[in-house]
């Protein structure tokens, strides 16, 4: 007897993970038993095969449950049921991963999408795989309505590709002309993700520093706040307006809602976020965490389920060869973990102590059994009788992830500066009047993958946009970031080797590295507004510069084209102090204290009389400083020095300028 093993979510713990399923090869397709079991927790069964509803939140993240009732006839749930389990015991890839719960429920959407394809057309599952038309339609409905499904259609095809038909009960008609439109489709949406919106300096910072009042006036008030917490889950007496309202087991320890926040002395922090009553006081702490949240993001670039899976001893100190950091995990449920670690700035120890102070109550009140908790938890318990048993059932999820303490929309409102210097900086192509809510006088809406790309480009220094106001806030953090994620993230592996997932943030950077210098060429140097001088520039301003609105339209729709260029080492650009450099060789001259000096004379070199002047004023600055500070000294000469040497270099510059054609640019 030749017999088929077949193990949904293999592995996972043995207590959560289902038995297995054995299947006598030659006996038809695929089908479990009724009785086969689909999930459990610790010996109590969730899902049977035969059950509409599936429970997979022991082998998720969060609550996932699918629901086979929403297919409209018992035939289309049965071919369901039977295509979805072969997901579950196959696998996907390669290597053939078995995928967890939240992965099963994606493919489940699909199927379920297909399902009302094959109603519509009074047609099987099995009849639309083995009809290549039919399946195109599908495909091509799929462009038009939901792009982001090809690449789960394109699971689904390759695991009935390889399952024989006899196993399966599928019969799937391959066919290259809609392999390649999916392929396609699945690219384009792709690098659609990839034109991610990058926040602009000024809404940027004004957030931070907003996000970081916040902070510090909850700081004052901490240790009150905290003791008000306390008491207000473990006693559902205290802080009520009426002891009517209050359980009979709590009258005895009633406390009205008046004499609790006076008991703490929290009149000025609630006064100033308006908490008024027991209802609002969870939102309260929610909004708390979603602050934190945005400036773990801001000053991390993590994803956001990297930042929801953090626990409360995630923060690591700086060493001698290390710098601050974030030590987490790319998944925090059942089976192997993959540790993860992010440079972050110093200041940020603040936000994981105030999270930890507001999540050590929460932990030992609802979810006492968890030994490693979550620094964010879900704040949905304070008012209910439910306690959380489960990592999935504390975490924070949902739409509401980033609500957050209010911010002065004065400052984050879009100026018609932010998308004309900015934005189109970084996406020249897109049309941005057509752009669903990036409109002038609209609120800016941040979203967690916006940070990681502005981060991202910020610690290129890709001279996409100015970065002088920006440094006195993220200095620390640019600079680690470059060092460490930058040429390959060599650097990064001395952070215990932890940076190891494909799309870390490290990666990210190396991946758009090349197209953000493509665009900093593009607006530093062919569209640039004032005139390029050195050796290179020179040939630059007779050859590449864009003189007419005609040109500069053309050069905008040649974006991709450049890129190109750029990555297959055709041009090579990085912004520098007096401009920008074009060599293609290794050099970090323009890094040296005196690089203007190795620069100014470079054949490579490209030099913009803005940036010198700007370069100019900032050692006045420090010469200044150094006079005040320590006059005469080491410091105060040398700057003197550099900063006689910057101007000569710029007064010659200038009178270069007056001595050319002033080109007319439109």
């Amino acid at each position: 007897m030749n017999l088929l093993t077949l193990q949904p979510f293999q592995h996972f713990n043995e207590d959560i993970r289902p038995p297995t399923y054995i299947y006598e090869i030659g006996k038809g397709y695929i089908e479990p038993q009724n009785n086969q079991i689909i999930s459990l927790r610790k010996d109590i069964v969730l899902s049977y095969y035969e059950d509409n509803i599936w429970d997979l939140s022991p082998y998720s993240k969060e609550k996932t449950v699918i629901n086979f009732n929403t297919i409209l006839t018992p035939s289309l749930i049965s071919e369901a049921k039977r295509l979805l389990f072969l997901y579950m015991t196959y696998g996907e890839g390669r290597i053939k991963t078995i995928p967890a719960g939240r992965t099963v429920s994606i493919k489940y959407q699909l199927i379920n999408n297909i399902c009302s394809y094959a109603y519509k057309r009074n047609k099987s599952l099995k009849e639309i795989f083995n009809n290549r038309k039919l399946l195109r339609i599908f495909i091509i409905e799929i462009m038009h309505t939901s792009p982001s499904t090809a690449s789960t259609l394109q699971t689904i095809l390759e695991l009935l590709k390889g399952i024989s038909k006899e196993r399966s009960g599928f019969i799937y008609e391959s066919n290259k002309l809609n392999e390649k439109l999916l392929v396609s489709i699945d690219k384009k949406y792709k690098d659609s993700l990839e034109q991610t919106l990058m926040i602009p300096v000024s809404i940027y910072l004004f957030s931070a520093k907003a996000r970081w009042e916040h902070i510090s006036f909850i700081e004052k008030h901490l240790t009150n706040l905290v003791g008000f917490l306390k008491e207000f889950t473990r006693n559902k007496g205290f802080a009520v307006y009426s002891i009517y309202t209050v359980p009979e087991e709590n009258k005895k320890v009633y406390v009205s809602w008046e004499e609790g926040v006076e008991k703490f002395g929290l009149q000025e922090l609630f006064s100033k976020y308006n908490i008024n009553s027991r209802k609002n006081f969870p939102n309260f702490i929610a909004k708390i965490q979603g602050t934190c949240r945005h400036l773990i993001h801001q000053y991390t670039g993590m994803r956001s389920n990297e930042c929801r899976n953090l626990s409360f001893d995630c923060w690591k100190e700086k060493t001698s060869n290390m710098p601050t950091r974030i030590f987490g995990y790319e998944s925090k449920i059942h089976g192997v973990n993959t540790p993860q670690v992010w440079i972050t700035h110093p200041e940020i120890k603040r936000v994981i102590n105030l999270l930890n102070s507001i999540a050590k109550p929460m932990h030992e009140e609802y979810c006492p059994s968890l030994e490693k908790y979550p620094l964010m938890i879900r704040t949905g318990f304070m008012n209910s009788k439910i306690k959380g048993k489960f990592y999935e059932e504390v975490i924070i999820n949902g739409k509401n992830y980033f609500t957050e303490l209010p911010i002065e929309s004065s400052g984050i409102k879009i100026s018609k500066e932010h998308i004309e210097e900015e934005l189109k900086a970084i996406e020249p192509t897109r049309n941005w009047n057509d752009h669903e809510w990036v409109k002038e006088g609209a609120l800016w809406q941040f979203k967690s993958h916006q940070y990681r790309r502005t981060l991202a480009i910020y610690a290129l220094g890709s001279g996409l946009v100015s970065l002088y106001a920006i440094r006195e806030q993220f200095g620390h953090l640019l600079t680690s970031m470059a060092a460490y994620y930058g040429n390959g993230h060599k650097s990064a592996r001395q952070l215990d080797g932890r940076i190891n997932k494909k799309d870390h943030i490290s990666n990210y950077m190396e991946q758009i590295n090349i197209t953000v210098n493509s665009l900093s060429y593009l607006k530093n140097v062919i569209l640039s507004k004032s005139l390029p001088f050195g050796a290179n520039g020179s040939f630059l301003k007779k050859n590449i510069i864009a003189r007419t609105s005609k040109d500069k339209d053309i050069a905008i729709q040649r974006v991709p084209e450049l890129i190109k260029k750029f990555k297959k080492g055709i041009l090579h650009y990085k912004e520098t102090a007096m401009g920008g450099c074009t060599t293609p060789y290794p050099c970090d001259n323009f890094l040296l204290p005196d690089f203007f000096i190795h620069c100014k004379g470079c054949e490579h070199s490209i030099h913009q009389i803005e940036k010198i002047e700007r370069l100019a004023k900032k050692q006045y600055d420090n010469t200044i400083k150094w006079e005040k500070k320590a006059p005469g000294s080491i410091e105060h000469r040398t700057c003197v020095k550099r900063l006689n040497a910057i101007n000569e270099f710029k007064y010659t510059m200038i009178k270069k300028l007056k001595k050319q054609e002033v080109t007319n640019y439109e």
